[in-house]
């Protein structure tokens, strides 16, 4: 999906995209799609600012017991864009920095083309936690027979296993 921001009809533009509206993300299954809504503003100086909200249910793997699970992703986010050929800005927005960006905050487009799949495909990405684990109770895999705990019983014995250190406990010390 993208924007054609030289065919905005209006300063403020809204759109609705989805539910269902597709987004590939690499390694990450979305199940029913995305749901987004996007305000674009053309500011002065070439700068576009981009408002939006969106909602996602992402399927995972648990790291520990290997099971599927659906995260959540329901975010705000903002960005600011800097068209090329226009000037270039010192200071997007009011003086107390709540919806002003520096300019080291604002992205550069070449072309007047507004990649919404980008911008939503990078807000799964920042939602997805590095561990990802099912639920805090997760007990995970027995490390001897692969058994997932949370499901059933594992069928190794009972019996420790021995460390390789295990025999300098027969040494006497003289």
């Amino acid at each position: 999906m993208k924007i054609a921001l030289d065919r905005l009809a209006a300063p403020h533009t809204t759109y609705t995209f989805g539910p269902g509206c597709q987004v590939a993300c690499a390694g990450f299954e979305i199940a029913g799609g995305v749901s987004a809504t996007l305000e674009v503003h053309l500011a002065e100086h070439g700068v576009v600012v981009v408002n939006g909200t969106m909602l996602a249910t992402v399927v995972q793997q648990c790291d520990r017991c290997l099971g599927e699970f659906d995260i959540t992703v329901n975010e705000s986010f903002t960005y600011h864009y800097h068209l090329g050929c226009a000037q270039e800005p010192e200071r997007v927005g009011d003086d107390s920095g709540e919806n002003g960006a520096t300019a080291y905050e604002i992205d550069e487009l070449a072309e007047p083309i507004l990649d919404v799949d980008d911008i939503l495909r990078e807000q799964i990405y920042l939602c997805i936690p590095h561990k990802l684990i099912c639920g805090e109770g997760c007990r995970g895999l027995c490390a001897g027979c692969g058994a997932n705990l949370n499901n059933e019983k594992c069928s190794c014995s009972s019996k420790r296993i021995e460390s390789v250190f295990g025999v300098l406990q027969n040494i006497k010390g003289t």
